[in-house]
Order: structure tokens, then sequence, then C-alpha cells
């Protein structure tokens, strides 16, 4: 009994040597930091990893993944900046705008690559010399006169975003811009934590509201299922802030790639890494993509006839 646990033993240990050996032989560990778990923040990490795969293996390198994922909460996502420093990954890869600040506050040394930030001028990334990434920023005014065209009486409308997100707060500023140049009028609705959504939206959604807009807000996107519950019986349209918001509810929207920007920014990783010089702070640099939900908008008072015309027409774009 004995030998047979020894060799056991032994067999254990060859193992964890070797596993260990290939984890430290990798040519790079890049740190991962997704902030939440929904559509477009998987798409966009996607997107990086297998661009970032595609290169190392045709240049004959190595990559080892450290991927962490912040819940939707901001302390961990601290923490997670923290101990990817400590680790001295070789990169860190930041998805979503709290992870963004997490990171570039947690080191002056490692290249901090960020993605699906919405403005990172204004949270202060674009003054730091380890930090390059894109911007997720949607064509806010494009999308609020899809809106109109999908409504054609349009007079009144909700902005409903998370109250702790500065980059919702940016574009439902734009949002409302957009509204005052059509005439819209436009009325906020914020909430902090995500089990007031349902009760809010119960109380402030007025039968005078003709439909609802929603930025690319994370914790909007992570309950778009208890939103569309809501506007959905009040036969209120909801257009959001990109397709993953749709598939899961949500009625239309005209928005950018999530997968296609995670590749972007590991065109920048990419080129930190070779040591070149590369344009650091970008925006999206593709065309917007229109997407619809025919039976989320029929349930909320559009005629088929109504939803084949705004096909016909942002099909077009």
């Amino acid at each position: 009994m004995k030998k047979v646990l020894s060799v056991l033993l032994i067999v254990t240990l060859i193992f964890a040597t070797v596993a260990l050996t290939a984890c430290q032989s990798a040519d790079y560990t890049i740190g991962v930091m997704q902030f939440a778990n929904h559509d477009a923040l998987n798409k966009a990490t996607e997107g990086f990893k297998q661009r970032m795969n595609q290169w190392a293996e045709e240049n004959g390198k190595t990559i080892r993944w450290d991927e962490n994922n912040a819940s939707g909460v901001q302390s961990n996502a601290s923490t997670i900046a923290s101990t990817l420093v400590a680790k001295n990954v070789d990169l860190i890869f930041a998805n979503a705008t709290p992870c963004a600040i997490a990171a570039a506050n947690a080191t002056e040394s490692i290249p901090v690559l960020y993605t699906s930030v919405t403005n990172p001028e204004g949270e202060g990334l674009t003054t730091k010399d380890n930090v390059a990434g894109t911007s997720d920023l949607n064509p806010v005014a494009a999308q609020i006169q899809l809106m109109k065209d999908m409504v054609p009486d349009l007079d009144n409308i909700a902005l409903l975003y998370c109250s702790n997100e500065t980059n919702s707060k940016v574009q439902a500023d734009l949002a409302k811009e957009k509204c005052e140049e059509l005439g819209i009028t436009a009325t906020e609705i914020t909430v902090a934590e995500s089990n007031l959504i349902q009760s809010t939206l119960q109380t402030r959604l007025t039968a005078d509201i003709d439909a609802v807009y929603i930025p690319t807000d994370n914790m909007m996107a992570e309950n778009m299922g208890l939103i569309v519950n809501v506007t959905n019986e009040m036969q209120i349209p909801t257009i959001v802030g990109e397709s993953g918001m749709v598939s899961s509810g949500g009625t239309a929207t005209l928005s950018i790639d999530y997968f296609q920007l995670g590749v972007q920014t590991a065109e920048i990783a990419i080129a930190v890494l070779e040591g070149n010089e590369v344009e650091k702070h970008q925006f999206y640099n593709r065309e917007s993509q229109f997407t619809i939900n025919e039976e989320g908008a029929l349930a909320c008072g559009m005629t088929q006839s109504q939803i084949d015309a705004v096909k016909e027409k942002y099909a077009q774009q």
C-alpha cells in the first residue's frame, strides 16, 4: 500500500512540475480583467484573445492567460488589478471602465490595454504613459434618430441607466442633446442597485412615456430580461446601446461590434509588445450595425409594416 501511495505521489509531483514549467515558459502572461458577465464584454474579450492567440501562433510565441471577472463589483476590480500587478504579468487587458481605472491606478510600469470605455479622456486614462486602448462610444445621436423612426409620434422618452456608471451619464447627456434637437422630452431614470430596477420602472414609467433609451450600461445589460418584462407589458419599446442587449430582449439598436472592438484593442497590444509606435487611444473604427428584435417590437405595439420600413432604411446604412 505504501509503495502504491509513493508511486501516486511521484506521478502527481511530475504532473505538477510539468504544469508549472509550462506556465513559467510562456513568452507572455496576460492578465484579463472583465468587469461583468454580459454579451458585449464577453465578445470584446473573445475578440482580443482570438487576435492575440493568432499573433502568437504566427510568430512562434506562447501566451498564458490569467482571466478574472469582477462580477460587476468595483472593489473586486481593484483587488484583481492589485493581484495581477503583484504577479508582474506582462500586460493587463482591462475590459470596461471600472477595470480600466483600477488597472491604471494599480501600476505605472505594466502596459494596460483597455476596451469598452466610453470616455477615456474624462476618466483620466489618456494622460498615463503605460495605458492605451479603445473607446466603445456608440452612435448615440443615431440611436435616438432610430427611436424616432421606429415611433413616429415620439414625444417623451425615458433615459434609463445606473447612477454609479459615469460612462452611462456621458451617453445620457449626448442623448438629451439629440432629443432637444428633435423636440423630444427626455426624462432621466437612474438606479443605483439592480434590485431596485423593477420597482423604479413600475413607479417612474408613466403612460406618457413613448420609448425607453438604455445606453451601454453594465448593470442594465445584465438585467435586460427584468427590464423588458416591465416595458413590454406596458408596450414601450427599448432602444439600447448594443446588440447583446437586443438579444436579451431589447427592441433595437444601431451599435458597434464588440468582438471587432476587442480585435482592434489587440492590434494596439501587439504593437506595444513589439515595441512599435501606435495611436494609443482609439475609437471604434468600423461601421455600426442595425439589430432589431421583431418579436419584441410587435409586443410593443409596432406593426409589421413599420418594422419592415425601419429594416429597409437601416439595412442600407
